[in-house]
């Protein structure tokens, strides 16, 4: 039986589109929807999306292995994350901000969250990076996730607290995107899927890919000159596949990184978080770093909620003990999980 795979070699996955200018060339602009939906749905849910089992056989199992993208992460330590914390802090004073949590993908020049912009009125201001996708470069593709466990209301205090340290505790992780070969038993027992991935990375780490030009369009050597009103298949050894597969690649990324970028803080006034990401809506938000963010929802401000039942006398449910996950190794495991879950749409396979 003919069993699924991903499909890396597709077009199905990134946006390339001709360059508005009129040059011939073709660049990179995003994932496809197909893309996002998916990312989104699987990080959503914490697992592998559902597979059909080949020839929709109730009891069945095979071994598959096939190269693909994974984040491999590591916990930033010594000067960066010095430089790290000491860019939040001035953007948190500056802006009478204290933040929970935050996502951002670096330059090939520059690794911390906020720059100082310019502002027409002549001031200055911390603003947070906003690509989801860099450094654009020959640099590893790759993002940082910051979580601040000491983080609360400045409203409290009528302002930031000079006795206070906002960011002590602080947790500092950078993703690296790699090259790696996934080994996967798949079973079904009774129509019940059940999944054993291993993912080996290779040490190659993926960079973000040049754009396709008319010269070469995506051939090995040079375009061979052929008629395109009349094209017809070449060789598969003439095809750049490995440019088509960093496409693909980039693109599960790019989607990965739009569900985490932004920021969770309190401002000054008493509004409540004010929450510029989707991180929550993962299974990252489960973990045991971003617990902090669940139990602050309702606290520290006089929420509805916290009135007591003589307001309302319904039953409410109560918020769960911290989990053990951490957030290192759930960021890995999401990006496994999106990555097996592409094989579950049909334009992906």
């Amino acid at each position: 039986m003919n069993v699924t795979s991903v499909d890396f070699n597709s077009l199905n996955f990134a946006s390339i589109v001709s360059n508005s200018q009129g040059s011939c060339e073709f660049y990179y602009s995003g994932p496809q929807f197909e893309v996002q939906k998916i990312a989104t749905a699987a990080a959503g849910q914490g697992a592998v999306l559902s597979i059909s089992a080949p020839g929709n056989s109730p009891n069945v199992s095979y071994v598959q292995q096939f190269a693909g993208p994974a984040l491999q992460c590591s916990e930033v330590e010594g000067t960066l994350r010095s430089q790290i914390i000491s860019n939040v802090n001035a953007s948190s004073w500056n802006a009478t901000t204290s933040y929970g949590y935050l996502a951002w993908v670096p330059t090939e020049t520059y690794s911390l969250p906020f720059q100082l912009e310019s502002l027409s009125n002549g001031y200055e201001t911390w603003q947070l990076r906003q690509d989801a996708i860099g450094p654009k470069s020959d640099a590893p593709l790759s993002l940082f996730i910051a979580a601040f466990p000491n983080f609360r209301n400045p409203y409290k205090a009528g302002g930031m607290d000079p006795n206070w340290s906002y960011t002590a505790g602080a947790t500092v992780v950078q993703c690296t995107l790699m090259n790696a070969t996934y080994s996967t038993l798949y079973k079904w027992t009774n129509g019940i899927q059940d999944l054993n991935v291993t993912v080996t990375p290779s040490g190659k780490s993926i960079s973000y890919p040049s754009a396709v030009g008319c010269t070469n369009f995506l051939f090995m050597n040079g375009f061979p000159g052929i008629d395109i009103a009349h094209v017809s298949p070449q060789p598969l050894s003439d095809y750049n596949n490995t440019l088509v597969q960093n496409f693909a690649y980039v693109s599960v990324m790019h989607a990965f990184t739009n569900l985490l970028k932004g920021s969770i803080y309190y401002p000054r006034f008493p509004n409540g978080l004010v929450t510029s990401t989707r991180v929550m809506s993962t299974t990252l938000g489960t973990t045991n770093e971003l617990f902090v963010l669940r139990n602050q929802t309702a606290s520290e401000m006089e929420a509805l909620a916290t009135l007591g039942p003589q307001f309302w006398p319904g039953i409410s449910v109560q918020m769960q003990t911290n989990d053990t996950s951490n957030l290192r190794a759930t960021l890995e495991l999401m990006f496994q999980n999106v990555t097996m879950s592409l094989m579950s749409s049909p334009l992906l396979q």
